[in-house]
């Protein structure tokens, strides 16, 4: 064979193998782009595994695919395996250090695992690094409301809670009728000791989600500490109304009714307590500090005494480390024994401890002049 011929069938081979070469590369592309619309249809339905083995053929077929990685640590998210999660994330972001979705989701990943963690320190360690992917997702998209909330939360959770604040305030400027970035911002506003600040913010959440009664307990404790107990009262209501079943804001009812001296009503308010929640240490308390607080007034109510000290020795069981408690039952003390029939159960609990109505009131500062070391009712704060 001729050079010439040789050198032609040389080229025409070479040119067959590159043609070959771009068809594998489009077979290739194709095969990643199936596994990934069949990966990511199935993860939006809910079938996990099934979408893990699709992602997993995409990822194979294509390993700078940051998207795919990304979806893989949504899967694994989505099975609450957080560390794997991470693990894809982080891979995600080298891989497409631009793409804001694979930071965000590592942000989110990271507070998870700070949830979760056994230790105040491992907690810390992955805030650190939850506010260091936000940063950068807040860097590739500024819009975002979510990364900005999220890095504030984070932030105050460092206890940076002037970062913190800002960073929300970042948020509500993107949404400003967010329920969540008002609650979160008025949280922060409490925790610096600004009150009216903190107040406005807890009636914006109102505003935009009305049916909130953790919202409404927070603003009832702030009323309750700048010592505007009527408002606190109202507020109280207003979660019980939308709450029926929840127990804490029939307790604080009760709070601030003993400060208004509306001790009936009180009474009342500390039995809806019990029977909503029959292991409420506050709520027994409060039941107790009302008896006694009669007993106090007219000391031939020795029923009422012996009621106190049962729901006070049954609070104790809830709490033990209430010291007022101990103190107040040394001083009234011993706890008799309960009343045993074959129905009643050996400790008061919201069917055995006897609910009497109240039979008198008293001036409100008696039981703690009385006793000054007496249990003082507080209400639930955040």
């Amino acid at each position: 064979m001729r050079k010439n011929e040789i050198i032609i069938l040389i080229g025409f081979a070479a040119s067959l193998l590159l043609a070959g070469c771009g068809d594998m590369s489009r077979y290739f592309s194709m095969n990643r782009e199936n596994h990934y619309k069949k990966g990511t249809k199935l993860l939006q339905d809910g079938d996990l595994d099934a979408a893990l083995k699709e992602l997993t053929k995409a990822q194979q077929a294509n390993p700078k695919f940051a998207d795919t990685y990304s979806a893989i640590g949504d899967v694994y998210r989505k099975k609450g395996d957080y560390t794997k999660a991470s693990t894809n994330y982080k891979t995600a972001c080298k891989t497409d250090p631009y793409s804001f979705r694979p930071h965000y989701n590592l942000g989110v990943t990271y507070q998870a695992l700070a949830e979760l963690s056994d230790s105040l320190e491992k907690a810390r360690q992955f805030l650190r690094k939850a506010v260091q992917v936000y940063i950068r997702a807040v860097a590739l998209q500024p819009e975002s409301f979510d990364a900005n909330l999220n890095l504030g939360a984070c932030y105050f959770q460092l206890g940076k809670t002037n970062l913190a604040e800002q960073q929300t305030i970042k948020a509500l400027k993107i949404k400003s009728n967010s329920a969540t970035a008002n609650n979160n911002l008025a949280i922060m506003y409490e925790a610096q000791g600004k009150f009216e600040e903190a107040i406005l913010a807890y009636k914006a959440s109102l505003e935009a989600d009305a049916n909130q009664p953790e919202v409404l307990m927070n603003l009832g404790s702030i009323y309750f500490r700048l010592d505007r107990i009527k408002s606190a009262l109202a507020t109280y209501r207003s979660a019980a109304r939308i709450a029926p079943n929840l127990a804490s804001p029939h307790e604080q009812m009760g709070v601030c009714l003993f400060r208004l001296k509306k001790l009936d009503e009180a009474f009342d308010e500390f039995q809806q307590a019990i029977r909503k929640n029959p292991h409420s240490p506050g709520a027994y308390r409060g039941y107790g500090v009302i008896c006694m607080y009669k007993y106090v007034s007219d000391h031939s109510l020795t029923d009422l005494k012996n009621k106190a000290l049962w729901a006070w020795d049954f609070s104790l069981k809830l709490q033990p480390n209430q010291q007022d408690l101990i103190r107040l039952i040394e001083r009234f003390g011993p706890v008799p024994p309960l009343p045993t029939t074959p129905t009643e159960q050996a400790q008061p609990t919201a069917a055995s401890v006897p609910l009497a109505p109240a039979t008198s009131t008293v001036d409100s500062q008696n039981i703690w002049q009385a006793n000054p070391q007496a249990a003082k009712l507080k209400p639930i704060t955040n």
